[in-house]
């Protein structure tokens, strides 16, 4: 998952310490080494393996290198999650309760509510059909009529309830409505191309659709076409709408770019100047003068 680590250890006694993660340009990956867990064993590499999505890159003795495919630094989805809070802790739990449900993708979450997300809210006393709710503590609540996806800590379940019902709600429990079509949340990684000298990105996304970027976009410094930026969610990322073939430029880049490339150019000039005209136009401008002249005296000393 781009710019996070979201794989949670599979059930054993003989983790010793967190596995290693990287992000290495815009790709997250897991490094485990004998280290990591005691005793390191194949059945524990699979059961990774079998939940995660990852894929294996490098595998010797001990060391294990997984990649996941999907990484993306820009990333569309159908629908997305508006959630009112900065906390990253809680998002990031949010997204990893989320991220089996769909399809080991990680949702949208903005900053802004619009027409195409669904709003999240934090430890609710009511649970209805019109949210979704997650739950960082113990909490009395009131759950409506209706048909729920559970999912408490990676252990996923659903009930149905035909009347309201008081319930008590662990920590670190999420609540989805099943009305909800959830396969609209899964995020996919979408292609685009970067114009160095005008500071610009052309994002190829679908119309409609919200887009997310892990790119550290200078906060309030970018221009937008074909869309708005929602601005920046709590692990911040920029959010963005689009009506198709989005562009994204930073403010003053051509200037910049075109100073540089200015730069750039003047001190190529005194390169050139200094370290070959001089040094060898010039001495090779004199030699052949000397060459000449010597030449001359030595034909007028023949006559």
């Amino acid at each position: 998952m781009p710019g996070y680590a979201t794989i949670s250890p599979p059930p054993t006694t003989n983790v010793n310490q967190a596995p290693l993660a990287y992000d290495i340009a815009g790709i997250k990956y897991l490094f485990i080494d004998n280290t990591s867990y005691i005793p390191l064993s194949n059945s524990f590499i699979y059961s990774y393996l079998n939940h995660s999505g990852l894929k294996v890159v490098y595998a010797n003795a001990d060391v294990y290198l997984l990649e996941q495919p999907n990484a993306s630094v820009f990333r569309e989805a159908k629908m997305g999650i508006y959630f009112n809070s900065s906390n990253e802790t809680i998002l990031f739990k949010a997204e990893c309760l989320l991220y089996p449900l769909l399809n080991y993708t990680p949702a949208i979450i903005t900053p802004v509510k619009t027409s195409n997300t669904v709003t999240m809210l934090l430890n609710p006393s009511i649970v209805d059909e019109n949210n979704i709710e997650i739950f960082n503590e113990s909490k009395n609540a009131t759950i409506l009529q209706g048909s729920y996806i559970i999912d408490h800590n990676g252990s996923i379940s659903t009930f149905s309830l035909s009347g309201e019902e008081n319930i008590s709600i662990k920590p670190w429990t999420i609540i989805i409505p099943n009305d909800i079509n959830i396969r609209e949340f899964e995020s996919i990684p979408i292609n685009f191309s970067f114009n160095q000298f005008m500071a610009e990105f052309s994002v190829n996304n679908n119309p409609g659709y919200l887009v997310e970027t892990s790119l550290p976009l200078p906060y309030g410094g970018i221009i937008v076409n074909n869309g708005k930026a929602l601005g920046v969610n709590g692990f911040g990322q920029y959010v963005f709408t689009s009506d198709g073939k989005l562009t994204i430029s930073i403010k003053l880049g051509f200037i910049t770019d075109l100073l540089m490339t200015a730069v750039d150019i003047f001190f190529y000039a005194l390169f050139i100047y200094f370290f070959v005209y001089k040094n060898i136009f010039k001495g090779l401008g004199t030699e052949v003068f000397r060459n000449v002249i010597t030449r001359i005296s030595r034909l007028k000393s023949y006559k």
